[in-house]
């Protein structure tokens, strides 16, 4: 029970529109740096589909609460509060756990599939792939709502 209230308080979270950008709060110093730097998209398990984040620059940057959205982010951005509670949603979204900083020039890896997070390795614990092969676009954001990175393929 704590674990379904805890997904619909998370998921009820509002993300707003990067077209129409909101934040009232500036990125934080280093995150411009950070970009999506690969995407392994046409696995055949889930912990062979994966996306690497990196950071270019000089400094350490933390990445707790930030997220990673698919294209379901287009729609998703435009629904009413009260619509953004569906668990399916969960699929869509992958938000980075606390305590994730990532050094300068090095990677953190987010697998769709099962494993223990570690400092190089995260995982999203789905049973079926995330990402499109067909083609799909990620987006990257600071838990600001700022956009730092996007991958179309």
């Amino acid at each position: 029970m704590k674990r379904v209230a805890l997904v619909a308080l998370v998921l009820m979270i509002p993300v707003p529109a990067m077209a129409q950008q909101m934040c009232w709060i500036s990125p934080a110093e280093g995150s411009e740096n950070i970009v999506i730097l690969r995407v392994e998209h046409t696995a055949t398990i889930p912990n062979d589909e994966y996306v690497v984040i990196y950071n270019t620059g000089r400094t350490s940057v933390d990445l707790s609460g930030w997220v990673v959205f698919d294209s379901y982010y287009e729609t998703y951005r435009h629904l009413p509060p009260t619509a953004r509670t569906d668990p399916l949603i969960t699929m869509h979204i992958y938000r980075i756990p606390y305590g994730v900083v990532l050094k300068s020039h090095c990677w953190v890896r987010i697998c769709s599939g099962y494993g223990k997070n570690n400092g190089l390795y995260l995982y999203r614990d789905l049973r079926t792939q995330w990402l499109k092969d067909e083609g799909d676009t990620l987006y990257l954001m600071d838990n600001y709502c700022n956009l730092i990175s996007q991958f179309t393929w």
